[in-house]
């Protein structure tokens, strides 16, 4: 199962966000979870809906070719591991979600954020430089009334097409927030009347917010009653051809850090995992006390 590590002090804080490139310090002492493969379990096919509330707060799903799961980095991040998304034709389709803020009010939603490597750059003739993996936020827009079932998709190249946003590089880590940028859309935002709107920018469609460039602001403003189901990441059909690694996944003041295993515990947030306390002095002597750290030793006699 999942392992949870808390990092507590204003300076941690701060740091983080820093990190992840978010405005201001952060609301809470940031939490960080590790995910394990066990955490996400097997992938399903996209037909079967929904994830699992409980016990597990993961599912991952595909479509075609696309698959997904946790694997050695191919440039190590905050660990050896990361997700691996792989969507090799037009119809493949790869995603993990989280059901943790599962019946929250959309509203409840403030800081998304998240880290993705692009291994091998997207096929499509148009933008395929540009692709990267997005962030989905799934909603039931009118509460609990029955319907009222919609994707929110936030990605890199909307962002950088519509907003002055970073363009998306190859081969390098790079940090995104979502909930602090605008390009915002979603296939239920589209108007039925109007073919054309998939490539109208700023066109406010039948959500109610701005397509491809809203802000997530804007988004929450135009859905008041909408509850949230699943937050994730997606690499979805227009990807073709892009292989890519996500890390740091930001939710709130919840990181999910994806790892093989996981990382020894750091309870005093020194980024050195811990080492069990000596229990007889001779562990101490000839500099041994320096290679403790939970405690930490001043000196032999210490």
């Amino acid at each position: 199962m999942s392992r949870t590590l808390s990092r507590r002090g204003g300076a941690a804080a701060a740091g983080l966000a820093l990190a992840l490139g978010l405005a201001g310090p952060a609301s809470a002492a940031p939490t960080t979870t590790y995910v394990l493969p066990a955490d996400l379990g097997a992938p399903t096919p996209t037909a079967t809906q929904p994830c699992p509330t409980t016990p597990a707060k993961w599912c991952t799903q595909t479509r075609g070719t696309g698959t997904i799961g946790i694997a050695s980095s191919v440039a190590p991040k905050a660990g050896p591991a990361s997700l691996l998304i792989s969507t090799p034709d037009g119809n493949a389709k790869a995603y993990a979600l989280n059901t943790t803020l599962a019946t929250q009010p959309l509203s409840a939603l403030t800081t998304l954020a998240y880290e993705s490597y692009v291994i091998t750059p997207g096929t499509d003739p148009a933008n395929g430089a540009n692709l990267a993996p997005a962030v989905n936020v799934e909603v039931d827009t009118n509460g609990v009334a029955a319907g009222g079932y919609a994707v929110l998709v936030w990605e890199p190249l909307y962002a950088a097409q519509n907003c002055g946003g970073v363009p998306v590089a190859v081969g390098v880590w790079q940090a995104w927030a979502p909930s602090a940028t605008c390009g915002w859309w979603s296939p239920a935002n589209r108007d039925p009347g109007n073919p054309a709107m998939q490539a109208s920018p700023g066109v406010v469609g039948t959500l109610g917010f701005a397509q491809y460039t809203a802000t997530f602001a804007e988004v929450k403003a135009a859905l008041p009653a909408a509850v949230l189901t699943k937050v994730g990441v997606n690499q979805g059909g227009g990807n073709q051809g892009l292989s890519s690694n996500v890390d740091l996944l930001r939710v709130n003041d919840t990181t999910y850090d994806f790892e093989l295993v996981a990382p020894a515990p750091d309870l005093d947030g020194d980024g050195v995992a811990d080492t069990a306390p000596p229990t007889n002095a001779n562990q101490c002597r000839d500099n041994g006390y320096k290679s403790f750290n939970n405690p930490t030793f001043r000196n032999q006699g210490e």
